[in-house]
Formats: structure tokens, sequence, C-alpha cells
């Protein structure tokens, strides 16, 4: 997967939104807010998705990213997680 996506992130420079910290659901709304605007939300999460299968750091699984919570992306049916995985790296090789 290109790693030129995140320049285009709607979130880059917002970092406090982001932080991994004991979920406060105001913060993760805005977050979640933050990421249906972002021109790379698919690309975001198949990141999200394929990091935390290889083993990513708690620290990096913390993150909402692509407009899902940890807990949701936890959750998600092994299909479900394949079929973002595909559509997320075709939008980031089109970046």
């Amino acid at each position: 997967m290109t790693t030129a996506w995140p320049q285009r992130a709607a979130c880059l420079g917002l970092d406090e939104l982001f932080l991994p910290e004991v979920a406060v659901p105001s913060k993760t709304r805005a977050a979640k807010a933050v990421c249906h605007t972002c021109p790379v939300e698919a690309a975001c999460l198949a990141d999200a998705l394929t990091t935390e299968t290889a083993g990513a750091s708690a620290f990096a699984r913390g993150y909402v990213r692509g407009g899902m919570s940890p807990s949701a992306r936890a959750h998600l049916p092994r299909v479900d997680r394949d079929r973002l995985i595909a559509a997320g790296t075709t939008e980031a090789a089109r970046v």
C-alpha cells in the first residue's frame, strides 16, 4: 500500500482529537465525523485493519481510524475486514 495517502487525510494536524485515551464518546464522535469527510477514509481504514492484523502496538490500535473505533474494528467479521482492506488498498493505489 502506498504511503502517499496520509498527506491527504482530513485529520492531518488534528492529533489531539485522535489520541488514544480513555474512550470519551463526544471525542470519538468528533473524530469519526472528521473521518467521514476524508477523501482517504477507505485507505486509512484498510491500513488500520492491516496493521492491526500484523500486530501493531496497543498505542496504534487505540486510534479512531477510517471512521471506526478500535472496538468496532475488532468486531468486524473476517469477510467484511477483507472487503474493506481490498477497497482501501485500491483507493490508496490511486493517490
